[in-house]
C-alpha cells in the first residue's frame, strides 16, 4: 500500500500531516516492520536459547549469566555500529521527531480520527507534545547513552569476572563451555553479525530516507543489575533458586520479543486503517 496523497490529508492537523509526510512511506513499505521483527526475533532468540539451555541442556547459573553477558556487550557493539556507520539515519530520525513527535504519533492520530472526544482529553494532548520536546537533543542522548553502557558495562563485567575468579561468590565460570553452550553463542553471534549486516546494507541503499533509531544506557544497566545479582548471590541466593531466576530472566526476554512484534503488527495496521480514511476524504 502507498501512503495518500498529500491533497488528501486534510483530515489531519499540520503536525499531523508532517508526521504522514516522514513516517507512513517507511511504515507502509515494510521496511519498519521487517526491522522490529528482526530485533524482536533477536530477543525470543536469546531468550529461548536460554530455556533450553537451562531445562533441556542442564546449563548451570554461571553459563546463564555469561550468555546474558555476552549478549548485552553484543548489543552495546551493535549500537557503536550504528553510530559510526548509520549516523545519518539518525540525524533523519532526529529531524522528523522535532517536527512531529515519531512513530508513536500514530496511536493518537488514529484514536482521534476514531473518538473524536480525545482531542479534549488533557493527558493525551499532553503525553503527544511530551513525545516531541523529549526529542530535543536525541543524537547527545544516544551518544550519552553508550559512553553509559561503556563504562557500566565494562564495571560491572569486571566485577562479576573478579568475583567469579576470586572465589568470593557462589558463580564458577570454569565449566561454561558444557552442555552446547558454544555452539548456543555461535548461533546467536552469528545472526546478530547478519542482522546488522543487513541493517547497514539497507541503510546505505537509502541513505536519505533511512530512519534509524538505537537505545542505549538500558544495555549498561542490565549489566549493573547482573553484577548486583553476583555479589549478592553467595549470601541471599540458594544454588536451585538462582537457575529459576535465570529462567525468569530469559522467559522475560523471550516476551519482550513477542510483544514487540504485536507492537510493530499494530502500528503498520494503524498506519494501513489511517492511509485508506485518507483516501476516502
Amino acid at each position: 500500500m502507498k501512503p495518500a496523497k498529500r491533497k488528501s490529508t486534510n483530515l489531519l492537523t499540520d503536525v499531523e500531516r508532517r508526521w504522514y509526510q516522514c513516517f507512513a512511506a517507511d511504515i507502509l513499505s515494510g521496511r519498519f516492520v521487517w526491522e522490529q521483527l528482526g530485533v524482536a526475533f533477536q530477543m525470543i532468540l536469546a531468550g529461548s536459547c536460554g530455556i533450553f539451555g537451562i531445562l533441556w541442556l542442564g546449563w548451570s547459573s554461571e553459563q546463564g549469566f555469561a550468555f546474558i553477558v555476552i549478549g548485552l556487550w553484543v548489543g552495546i557493539a551493535r549500537n557503536i555500529v550504528k553510530l559510526t556507520c548509520m549516523f545519518h539515519g539518525m540525524q533523519n530520525l532526529v529531524k522528523n521527531f522535532e517536527e512531529t513527535g515519531g512513530v508513536s504519533n500514530i496511536w493518537y492520530i488514529v484514536n482521534r480520527i476514531k473518538y473524536p472526544d480525545i482531542k479534549d482529553h488533557p493527558d493525551a494532548r499532553q503525553n503527544l507534545i511530551g513525545i516531541q520536546q523529549s526529542q530535543g537533543k536525541l543524537i547527545e542522548r544516544m551518544r550519552g547513552g553508550t559512553v553509559v553502557d561503556l563504562a557500566m558495562g565494562g564495571v560491572s563485567t569486571g566485577v562479576i569476572v573478579v568475583m567469579a575468579m576470586s572465589g568470593d561468590s557462589g558463580f564458577r565460570f570454569a565449566a561454561i563451555t558444557s552442555g552446547g553452550f558454544l555452539w548456543a553463542i555461535a548461533g546467536f553471534l552469528a545472526y546478530e553479525i547478519w542482522l546488522t549486516a543487513i541493517q547497514v546494507y539497507d541503510f546505505r541503499r537509502h541513505r536519505e530516507e533511512r530512519l534509524v533509531m538505537m537505545y542505549p544506557g538500558f544495555t549498561g544497566a542490565g549489566l549493573f543489575l547482573l553484577m548486583f545479582i553476583v555479589v549478592m548471590a553467595n549470601d541471599f541466593f540458594p544454588k536451585a533458586s538462582m537457575n529459576w531466576a535465570m529462567f525468569i530472566i530469559y522467559a522475560v526476554i523471550a516476551s519482550w520479543g513477542f510483544s514487540r512484534i504485536l507492537w510493530a503488527i499494530m502500528t503498520w495496521r494503524k498506519t494501513v486503517w489511517l492511509t485508506r480514511q485518507l483516501t476516502r476524504t
